[in-house]
């Protein structure tokens, strides 16, 4: 996995961190398509019981896709395209999985992150947790 998707593995649990705190959890477009590869090979093991999404440093669940990539993967409809795929890749993935699914949820999830945190089988919220999607004043 990269830096930016750490995997703590503890049978039956598996803990996956969005690691990117000083860009509030934002997931790049290597991740998206990086955690649907980890969801399958999860998904497949038996000692797996149940996987856990959570962010680091407290201040965000995650900031969704990450707009510094929006110039290279979605200047283009054709561009555009390839990210949505990998975008729905995951949350297919993440619907489709035998294994139970949990969003620990502190502080923002929005967009792309709310999106995740609602395809998990549950969410678990912190009181000053705030969701959104805020996709129409992106101009998407």
């Amino acid at each position: 996995m990269s830096e930016h998707v750490l995997v703590h593995r503890e049978p039956p649990l598996v803990t996956v961190t969005f690691n990117r705190p000083d860009q509030r959890n934002a997931i790049s477009f290597s991740m998206w398509k990086e955690l649907a590869q980890l969801l399958a090979g999860l998904d497949a093991d038996d000692a797996i019981r149940t996987i856990i999404f959570t962010g680091a440093g407290g201040e965000a669940f995650s900031a969704g896709a990450d707009i510094n990539d929006f110039q290279e993967h979605r200047s283009d409809s054709q561009k555009g395209g390839l990210y949505n795929d990998a975008v729905n890749g995951l949350l297919s993935q993440l619907h489709s999985m035998a294994t139970p699914t949990i969003s620990m949820i502190n502080g923002y999830a929005v967009g792309g992150g709310c999106e995740l945190a609602i395809a998990t089988d549950l969410r678990i919220a912190s009181e000053d947790s705030r969701f959104g999607i805020p996709v129409a004043r992106l101009g998407i």
